[in-house]
């Protein structure tokens, strides 16, 4: 495990593969961490990729201040995209980091190769399905659960 500083903190993250190699940013998802993408990262590795797998802001040794809101953790891919001395990546996520992944692609669409988003749709389809869709918001009551106050 490798601390990977940025200009909005140091994210514990596994890094591999060559460091010439066209860069991709692996996010996992929620309650997951980074080992998550334990067998993807040496096969991106042995294809040529140089791959960052951080734990996010929140999890494990990763910074636990600052803000949640996807914009933020977007801009957190951003820093990591700096810090590893890229223009642009793919940015892959699942779950949560899938959220995180279309959040960078929307906001910073020049810093984005490609995007694979993995279980998690376009934000704007998940808020109007939650908004209209009685049986997706019932399926998806542990997203408001787990924004309560303690």
């Amino acid at each position: 495990m490798t601390l990977l500083q940025t200009e909005r903190g140091d994210f514990e993250s596994i890094i591999d593969g060559p460091e010439d190699g066209p860069l991709v940013v692996l996010l996992h998802g929620f309650p997951e961490l980074n080992i998550s993408w334990r067998h993807q990262i040496p096969a991106l590795a042995q294809a040529g990729y140089r791959v960052v797998a951080p734990n996010q802001r929140g999890y494990s040794g990763s910074p636990q201040d600052g803000s949640y809101a996807t914009h933020d953790l977007a801009a957190d891919v951003v820093a990591m995209i700096d810090a590893m001395g890229a223009d642009k990546a793919t940015v892959v996520g699942h779950d949560w980091g899938g959220g995180v992944a279309w959040t960078v692609a929307q906001l910073f669409p020049q810093r984005v190769e490609r995007l694979v988003a993995m279980n998690c749709p376009p934000p704007q389809v998940l808020i109007h399905d939650l908004l209209t869709n009685p049986s997706q918001t019932a399926k998806s009551w542990y997203m408001f659960f787990f924004q309560m106050p303690r």
